[in-house]
């Protein structure tokens, strides 16, 4: 947010990491040692309000809920997390990442878990929207939705193979019918049906 931000770097050769917090949008930072996260490198981080921060690193997923004091290792699906994936934070209870064909998310801080599977064409989700009408996911300009929150998640709609490279940049639906995109070249576009 406007005050509250955490810091990262780490020396490649080494890889040793120096940590750092501001609380008064960055006018000045203050070295954090951060105790439960391990020395290999943090390929995902993303902060929430004042305190609560993501992180992925030796695959594994942690979670701070104290700006990055200390650090608790999220339990993941029986599959093996890889960071390498795409980890994507909504907001500090909702995380989500990619395993194969499949999408695993967390409403709970990583309390529990749902998948969401998808046709092996599809590797890399974009955009996920969250809410009583069910998971949306975009990845180019295809459109899957799942109305039970997890499952199998079907196409729902995206352009023709010829406009292919038109890709929707964002996604949003107000409820299980109506929704509206944006293409990448332009286009707005809505949905009365569900995609």
């Amino acid at each position: 947010n406007a005050r509250s931000g955490l810091l990262m770097s780490q020396e490649w050769s080494s890889s040793e990491r120096q940590t750092y917090r501001t609380s008064d949008g960055g006018a000045s930072w203050t070295r954090v040692v951060p105790a439960g996260l391990p020395e290999q490198q943090v390929t995902f981080l993303a902060m929430y309000g004042d305190s609560v921060v993501w992180a992925a690193a030796d695959n594994a997923l942690f979670r701070s809920t104290n700006a990055g004091s200390a650090w608790t290792k999220i339990q993941t699906p029986g599959e093996v997390f890889d960071p390498t994936y795409d980890v994507h934070a909504q907001d500090a209870r909702t995380l989500w990442f990619r395993n194969g064909n499949g999408y695993y998310l967390t409403t709970d801080a990583g309390a529990h878990w749902m998948r969401l599977s998808v046709e092996q064409e599809w590797s890399q989700a974009e955009r996920l929207n969250i809410g009583a009408a069910g998971l949306w996911l975009t990845y180019g300009s295809r459109v899957y939705h799942s109305r039970e929150g997890g499952g199998a998640g079907t196409r729902a709609g995206g352009n023709a193979v010829d406009e292919e490279w038109n890709e929707l940049s964002a996604v949003w639906f107000f409820d299980q019918h109506k929704g509206v995109a944006v293409g990448s070249s332009g286009w707005l576009l809505e949905t009365s049906n569900g995609g």
